[in-house]
């Protein structure tokens, strides 16, 4: 019995032991303190925007720390990613020149910086966040959570923080009309004018215009004629009918026709052909000028 007794003795003294060694041990918080606002993007900016995100370390131990900060994205892919499914790349400097990478979505780089902390002390790290340009999405928010993960010199774990970077995409809509005779003339950018002359009216004839549109956002198209699909006589009543078709989609002008812009025409800046038949009117109309007024509405759907 006593030899049985010592021995637990000994196991119970040398977990204590174990115990108070860990005590001494560096002890490092990591602190997010950057103000959460999203810079707003345009793919077509020639320079770059780098978004400041500042990281507080404080040493609440009593040992010097030296260790490793790390980033890593917790995005799908590791992108900023949209709710309509579509994502961004983006990369994190450690300094506002870009001359040191700690981490890359497209390529999925991801480097270390050493951290040096003396005891009872604090500290500030300023990373930057790129987003790569010339990415044409769609118009919305695209954010991903970035954890940022402090190492010993041994890659122990030590401390963890989270931050959510991101962007806005804000929605841009743009048309133009092609083939006319020429420039839209408006007051308004958001309501132009074309005039297009069809030169001497044959039956069977067709004309042939272009529609242009640059959108980041989903369209909606309403085309509506002032005489109802017809050319009417400048003094009589008479009309001459015509078919009007976009991307060869046949459009009835007796009513306002509406199109959905990413399901039939193109959004991207193509040219969205218009055609214009005149029909089979013989040779009786009464000579003169025949005229109509057809209205594209293009809004964000």
């Amino acid at each position: 019995m006593w030899y049985l007794y010592r021995i637990i003795c000994v196991g119970i003294c040398f977990s204590i032991f174990g115990l108070s060694s860990v005590a001494t041990a560096c002890d490092i918080v990591l602190e997010n303190s950057s103000q959460s606002r999203f810079e707003e993007y345009n793919s077509q900016n020639r320079k770059v925007f780098p978004q400041k995100l500042n990281i507080n370390l404080r040493n609440i131990g009593a040992e010097k720390c030296n260790g490793f900060l790390s980033v890593t994205a917790q995005g799908r892919n590791n992108y900023l990613n949209g709710s309509n499914g579509e994502f961004m790349t983006f990369r994190v400097y450690k300094a506002r020149n870009t001359s040191q990478t700690l981490f890359q979505s497209n390529s999925n780089v991801q480097n270390r910086v050493p951290i040096t902390l003396e005891a009872g002390s604090t500290k500030m790290i300023e990373l930057f966040l790129v987003i790569d340009r010339f990415q044409n999405v769609s118009a919305g928010t695209y954010i991903s959570d970035l954890d940022m993960t402090l190492t010993s010199s041994n890659l122990t774990p030590i401390s963890s923080a989270q931050i959510r970077v991101g962007t806005k995409i804000n929605p841009i809509l743009q048309a133009n009309i092609t083939g006319t005779n020429g420039s839209a003339t408006s007051n308004d950018q958001s309501h132009k004018r074309h005039s297009l002359s069809l030169g001497e009216l044959l039956p069977n004839k067709n004309h042939r215009l272009g529609l242009q549109i640059r959108a980041n956002t989903p369209v909606i198209i309403s085309v509506a004629s002032e005489n109802k699909g017809a050319l009417r006589h400048e003094i009589e009543t008479a009309e001459i009918p015509y078919a009007f078709e976009i991307n060869g989609q046949s459009l009835d002008m007796k009513q306002t026709s509406q199109i959905d812009g990413r399901s039939s025409l193109k959004t991207d800046g193509l040219t969205n052909p218009i055609n214009i038949g005149l029909t089979d009117f013989g040779d009786k109309m009464p000579a003169g000028n025949y005229s109509d007024v057809i209205t594209f509405q293009i809004s964000a759907r």
